[in-house]
């Protein structure tokens, strides 16, 4: 599958799959996770003893470089970095062999805020869906800020880009995948349909919404009630909704 450039820090070259990871719990878990993507990761004296013992541990093991440098060094590569960036050298992969009988996808639609991914990322991770597909034009992709909004989740459930969504939805299509697109047109709420045991949930941009040739693509529109019109849900919590809806009815205790 095509996949696009990560977004990166000024100053600081990145190949087509290298990403940035900042913040002390997106930090840990790339530690955890996935250490044998890591190329380096620099960090202050501030950091705290344990996960700087960790580091230190890892790159030993796994031997990635580990440098400590001044905060300034830091900052300029990323302001919030809590003390510690790493480079990593690849991004989490999706194998169509690992989708269940009961399988959850999320579709995002040009989101452009790096909050909103990590928010819809670290989501996703706690309700167990399989991975999350984004454009690759017109859409924020794994960012430093994305990493540590998703506090970790990056490493649990794949992000892909792709040039277009109709190649992708379609063969899920044959995998037996439903596709619902979260919609104020739907005529029915997601609490009143009967979500698929595979189910793709299609989201929009935080201002525009889904495309009209993505919305083409969904089998059905539903929408998530609200007391008023005026406003409507952030594209995050909209996604947490939807997500938590799909689990509460598909895995329901017996």
């Amino acid at each position: 599958m095509n996949r696009k450039r990560t977004d990166r820090p000024q100053r600081q070259a990145a190949s087509p799959q290298q990403r940035i990871i900042a913040g002390t719990h997106a930090v840990h878990e790339v530690l955890k996770v996935n250490p044998k993507q890591i190329s380096k990761v620099v960090f202050t004296k501030d950091l705290g003893v344990q996960l700087k013992n960790l580091i230190l541990d890892m790159s030993k093991r796994f031997g990635f470089v580990a440098e400590e440098k001044a905060k300034s060094v830091l900052d300029n590569l990323y302001t919030n970095h809590q003390n510690a960036i790493v480079w990593a050298k690849s991004r989490p992969e999706f194998d169509d062999e690992n989708l269940k009988e009961k399988s959850l996808l999320l579709f995002l639609d040009g989101v452009e805020d790096p909050h909103n991914l990590g928010a819809i990322t670290r989501s996703a991770w706690l309700l167990n869906a399989d991975g999350i597909y984004i454009p690759d034009n017109r859409s924020v992709d794994l960012t430093p800020t994305t990493h540590k909004v998703a506090c970790g989740g990056v490493e649990h459930v794949p992000i892909m880009s792709e040039t277009n969504f109709k190649n992708p939805i379609e063969r899920f299509k044959e995998l037996g995948f439903w596709v619902y697109g979260l919609s104020h047109k739907g005529r029915q709420t997601i609490f009143d349909v009967q979500l698929a045991p595979r189910t793709i949930l299609v989201l929009g941009a935080e201002d525009k919404g889904m495309r009209s040739t993505t919305e083409t693509l969904c089998d059905e529109l539903v929408s998530i009630p609200q007391a008023s019109s005026e406003a409507s849900f952030n594209v995050s919590v909209a996604a947490a909704l939807s997500m938590y809806e799909y689990r509460r009815q598909n895995f329901k205790k017996a």
